[in-house]
């Protein structure tokens, strides 16, 4: 059982990590705390549900037509609600990711209604069981996504013109607008890929659990928790990070829910945070900032 739950953790937690590497992405090339990320999740997985069973679609095409939308959707937010408050205190931008996400979650309320709607898998459905160990195929198809967006992001960035001009902005934003960077193409870029990794994990989420409702936003929090943990710095860290609390979920809720009679399941991502940052502060991968006075 034991060899069970960490195989499950470890596929659910990529899928973790894979959420938290857009809202990373977005930290490092912008400064940015997008606590929008849970909500682009959410929309993502109700464009791929309305895809695939109000138009109609063909798996494939409710695929990318989901991607699409949700790449539109970081624009969108991008260019309408961050471009304006560049150079303006972070307060303001936060506190704006903050107000994106309400009207997101309200918007979907008004357009989708509260109820939790089925949605067909496009994933087989029979489990992949080795010994005493099963899981469902849409964990692995996630873990697989998880593991070649990583090496995808790693090839971007160091291989790609604009991959370096991102790596460039994260380290020093006025150093690259001196050299001629422009920072709002390197923002709306940077935006639409957090929007394809909230995309892409929401169809993975949404067809393998068969269900879609605005509680999948609640997934934006523990992408916070993961990219906390990992420390806003590493991608690969993301993936780290979602690995232990997919596993340390797990286990909390197998051996620990059933003494104290639920809910450690869903505490524990934030457990394992605040005990990290109390020993690093900057989380496990993060580089520790020294100031010279």
């Amino acid at each position: 059982m034991l060899m069970n739950l960490l195989v499950n953790g470890v596929m659910v937690g990529s899928l973790y990590g894979l959420i938290a590497m857009g809202f990373i992405l977005i930290y490092k090339s912008t400064g940015i705390f997008n606590l929008a990320q849970g909500e682009m999740v959410m929309v993502g997985g109700f464009f791929f549900w309305w895809a695939l069973t109000k138009l109609g679609l063909p798996s494939v095409l409710a695929v990318f037509m989901a991607m699409g939308l949700s790449a539109l959707l970081g624009m969108a937010i991008e260019r309408l609600t961050m471009r304006p408050l560049i150079g303006e205190p972070l307060l303001a931008v936060v506190m704006m990711t903050i107000a994106v996400s309400m009207i997101l979650r309200g918007l979907s309320l008004i357009t989708f209604s509260p109820e939790v709607k089925a949605c067909p898998s496009i994933f087989p459905e029979d489990y992949i069981g080795f010994g005493n160990v099963s899981f469902a195929p849409y964990l692995l198809i996630g873990f697989i996504f998880s593991v070649l967006t990583l090496v995808a992001f790693t090839l971007f960035f160091n291989y790609t013109r604009i991959g370096l001009k991102m790596r460039c902005v994260s380290d020093n934003q006025l150093g690259a607008r001196s050299i001629g960077i422009p920072l709002s193409r390197i923002m709306i870029v940077t935006w639409v890929i957090s929007g394809l990794t909230a995309g892409l994990g929401a169809l993975v989420f949404v067809s393998g659990t068969g269900s879609i409702s605005v509680d999948l936003a609640d997934l934006g929090m523990i992408a916070f928790a993961v990219g906390l943990l990992a420390g806003l710095e590493s991608l690969p860290g993301a993936l780290v990070g979602g690995v232990i609390v997919g596993v340390g979920e797990n286990i909390a809720g197998f051996y620990i829910d059933p003494l104290v009679e639920g809910g450690m399941r869903e505490v524990f991502p934030f457990l394992v945070m605040m005990t990290i940052l109390m020993i690093r502060p900057y989380g496990l991968f993060g580089l520790k900032e020294i100031e010279r006075v």
